[in-house]
């Protein structure tokens, strides 16, 4: 995060929908278009500071409900070297887990009420996040992640057929 002039994250409400709720990023008299960052009003936002790229600094994470079973996150991060704010992750159902037991937790889209449930894994990459759909990645047409003996493992569904697998560093493993 810059450290000159704090940013300020702006939260205002739709004249027309008490519930829903848009956001802007205020910056060195910037503005930055968050868009809607709730459709269940104002207590359903958090704002906060969390390092997700690994580099030391944190970046700005903003979330909030935007449908029954759907979270959104949107993760902004401040490019020093233009001086402007990049929105480098907008994606929905975000869950932080640690795949691997490695203590570092990795950041998920899981489906919660989608068909086909799916799990998507991003990873940073120098400048930008990363994904991969771990059915499409497994030639799978579903997958579920589930806690099992302790570990994650993630069910993957093709045609009614069932593969395990685990997540270790950019690494889908089968298991049994």
């Amino acid at each position: 995060m810059p450290t000159e002039e704090p940013a300020a994250v702006v939260i205002y409400q739709d004249p027309k929908d008490e519930q829903q709720m848009y956001g802007f990023l205020n910056y060195k008299s910037q503005y930055y278009s968050l868009g809607s960052v709730s459709s269940y009003g104002l207590d359903d936002v958090t704002i906060k500071e969390q390092d997700v790229t690994c580099d030391s600094t944190p970046e700005l994470i903003i979330q909030g409900s935007q449908g029954a079973s759907y979270r959104e996150i949107q993760i902004m991060l401040y490019d020093e070297q233009n001086e402007k704010w990049l929105r480098v992750l907008k994606t929905g159902s975000p869950r932080f887990a640690d795949l691997n037991g490695d203590g570092k937790r990795e950041l998920l889209s899981v489906s919660t009420g989608t068909n086909p449930p799916y799990v998507w894994i991003y990873e940073w990459e120098e400048d930008h996040f990363q994904m991969a759909d771990v059915a499409e990645a497994v030639g799978g047409n579903a997958a579920i992640l589930k806690k099992r003996d302790g570990q994650w493992v993630i069910e993957v569904y093709d045609n009614g057929d069932q593969r395990l697998y685990q997540y270790n560093h950019g690494n889908l493993i089968s298991v049994e």
